[in-house]
């Protein structure tokens, strides 16, 4: 199999993009192609996470609830985040959904970044 460049369409920007014969190079394992452009794939939630901001938290309580761009605010305990002691409202959080016995809840959730002041 001969290598060559390719030119790709990110599947959700459009943009056209370079695909190199280094990148499948290192990609070979998989020997599947991106699908979405270099600023897509960084801007994007893993597979099977999500992204989402802190709508309310009470440090007191340790709950609150995070506002999704498709689908229902969802619960979230300290108990389910990773590497953050508290939230503030507007801060930038990736997690994972689960359902519980009360209802979908983000659980593995971790802060991208803190809300601007």
């Amino acid at each position: 199999m001969t290598l060559t460049d390719e030119m790709l369409v990110c599947e959700r920007c459009g943009v056209t993009f370079l695909w190199t014969i280094e990148d499948s190079r290192a990609n070979e394992e998989r020997n599947e192609r991106p699908i979405h452009c270099m600023g897509c794939s960084t801007l994007l939630p893993a597979s099977g996470r999500e992204r989402g901001l802190v709508k309310w938290y009470s440090s007191s309580r340790r709950y609150g609830f995070i506002s999704r761009a498709d689908g229902p605010d969802l619960f979230a305990h300290r108990t389910r985040f990773e590497g953050v002691s508290r939230l503030q409202p507007g801060d930038l959080v990736e997690f994972s959904v689960e359902e519980t016995d009360r209802g979908a809840a983000a659980v593995d959730l971790r802060l991208l970044s803190r809300r601007a002041q």
